[in-house]
């Protein structure tokens, strides 16, 4: 089992979901488990050893001959995958569970995809590797030591002009030389926001 600082997953009424084992189903593609959560949607489950480099998450899965559509990324999903390097997470996500990249040592890049609106507690932590990564503008919620310990962080940008709520030490034990990048033009919603780091504006991709 693996230990943590935090509750071991389960489904729970977080996305108003109780399954028992015998409903749910899974398939494992590409190092990748997942796991049904209700009826069109399929969750993250978890990696296995060989899970190396670059992983792009599909945004539908076939399991026994039905698609889903993958939804969430589950807790600890990616806890230790130390050779992983790059993420490419599908717009068909929509929130990233409680320490889901926990540990992933090597991890150097992550593209979140524009329907994640909450990213859970820890879910970067020990990220060590992880340089900079964009917050896309559906993002709303962002949990607790969420990159706390991410130690090559030094760019995180923004795309919203509106800061998204967070939870306490998201960015604790990052460089201090880190700076948090905004929308230009959104000065007044951000200027108060990271009063513990360096903040600039900057021109997002449309």
């Amino acid at each position: 089992m693996k230990k943590t600082l935090y509750q071991k997953y389960k489904i729970t009424s977080q996305w108003g979901i109780s399954m028992t084992a015998a409903q749910a189903a899974e398939v494992t593609i590409d190092s990748l488990t997942y796991k049904t959560a209700a009826k069109g949607i399929v969750y993250v489950s978890n990696c296995t050893n060989n899970l190396e480099g670059e992983i792009a998450i599909p945004s539908t899965v076939t399991i026994k001959g039905e698609k889903y559509n993958v939804t969430f990324i589950g807790k600890q999903a990616f806890d230790g995958c130390s050779l992983l390097t790059n993420v490419i997470i599908p717009d068909s996500v929509t929130s990233i569970g409680n320490t889901a990249f926990y540990r992933c040592s090597s991890l150097t890049s992550v593209i979140i995809g524009n329907s994640v609106s909450t990213i859970g507690e820890g879910a970067f932590y020990k990220c060590a590797s992880l340089t900079s990564i964009t917050i896309p503008n559906s993002v709303i919620r962002i949990g607790d030591f969420t990159f706390r310990n991410c130690t090559s962080l030094k760019k995180v940008y923004f795309q919203s002009k509106t800061p998204p709520e967070v939870g306490s030490s998201i960015f604790s034990k990052c460089p201090s030389d880190m700076i948090i990048y905004y929308p230009a033009g959104a000065e007044q919603n951000w200027i108060n926001k990271w009063h513990e780091f360096s903040i600039a504006p900057w021109n997002p991709i449309k």
